[in-house]
């Protein structure tokens, strides 16, 4: 991973939405990622609503960035172009299919969520409570 994109959209009200879509869309545009990682908008009991539709926007937003009749203005000028990630993976789901060892990076991982303050700031033994939560999950 290279870098992060906030997309500006306030926490706690994410709705389905062509500007979320286009959103997403035009950042896998510009970054051409191989693989997209989201949440899987199906997942066992997900009932956290900006989860859900974080999920099905990024669904949807790896399915416009491929086909020009979605967002043609994008495309327009040639600044961008339509991309096709070669693999779309979905956690948080209720029949997972494929795991990766993390344990070598989890250290990494925990860091890199204790810098998303509004979200883990403040919870006592985060790091603790990550360990064991990937331990249960098995990654």
């Amino acid at each position: 991973m290279k870098g992060f994109v906030f997309l500006g959209h306030q926490d706690g009200e994410l709705e389905v939405s062509m500007d979320l879509r286009g959103d997403v869309c035009r950042v896998i545009r510009e970054h051409k990622p191989d693989v997209v990682f989201t949440n899987d908008p199906w997942g066992h009991y997900q009932i956290h609503p900006d989860h859900r539709v974080a999920g099905w926007s990024g669904l949807d937003g790896v399915i416009a960035a491929r086909d020009h009749l979605f967002f043609p203005e994008q495309l327009r000028g040639g600044k961008l172009t339509k991309h096709r990630v070669s693999r779309l993976l979905l956690f948080g789901s209720r029949e997972p299919n494929i795991w990766f060892d993390i344990s070598g990076t989890l250290d990494k991982k925990i860091k890199a969520l204790q810098q998303h303050v509004s979200q883990v700031g403040g919870h006592e033994n985060f790091p603790d409570r990550m360990r064991a939560m990937s331990k249960n999950l098995g990654t």
